[in-house]
């Protein structure tokens, strides 16, 4: 019988193994899970082009799409011409943050969806961004639920019409109302 790598893993906290192999076993889970879906974010430190704080927790109940992009780069200005489009479909649904470089004087004058936002900290080590763009889908309950996430022209609209549709048949089945399955 061969045990998932996990399930192993998890074996080591059980089996009156060492200290140290408990520590090495742990180190190991984390890595493997880190950004995986179903997983909390790393903590991220975000400030708004005014320089105010923003942070997840300020959009409960709600899908967060952490858009990872820069504006002077072509494909990314097609991300975010597509992101308007989007975030009209969705608009009590979902909150876009787009993290950007720190860019000396960048103003929304396209009128890009979503909150523009840069960050403290270091992308590569918490999200592992080494190019643009990337994105990640959080879930209303706060974890990661598609890691990456599709970009705005790779199938994005139709995946949030997935989930949406999900989640209203769900709430349909709670509220008892005949015929729904």
């Amino acid at each position: 019988m061969i045990l998932a790598p996990m399930k192993m893993l998890d074996l080591v906290k059980t089996s009156g193994w060492s200290e140290y192999e408990q520590k090495t076993a742990q180190l190991i889970r984390t890595e493997l899970t880190y950004l995986t879906s179903g997983t909390t974010p790393p903590a991220i430190r975000l400030k708004n082009l005014n320089g105010q704080k923003v942070s997840f927790e300020d959009y409960p109940n709600t899908y967060i799409y952490l858009h990872f992009t820069d504006p002077k780069n072509t494909i990314c200005r097609q991300h975010l011409d597509e992101l308007k489009t989007i975030a009209s479909h969705y608009k009590d649904k979902l909150v876009i943050i787009n993290v950007i470089p720190e860019i000396q004087g960048f103003t929304n004058d396209k009128g890009w969806a979503g909150l523009f936002t840069t960050s403290a900290s270091n992308l590569e080590e918490t999200y592992k961004v080494k190019t643009f763009p990337v994105s990640y889908l959080i879930g209303k309950d706060g974890k990661l639920l598609l890691s990456p996430a599709p970009n705005p022209i790779d199938g994005l609209d139709r995946q949030l019409g997935q989930l949406l549709k999900s989640d209203y048949m769900k709430e349909m089945q709670k509220s008892n109302k005949p015929g729904v399955k």
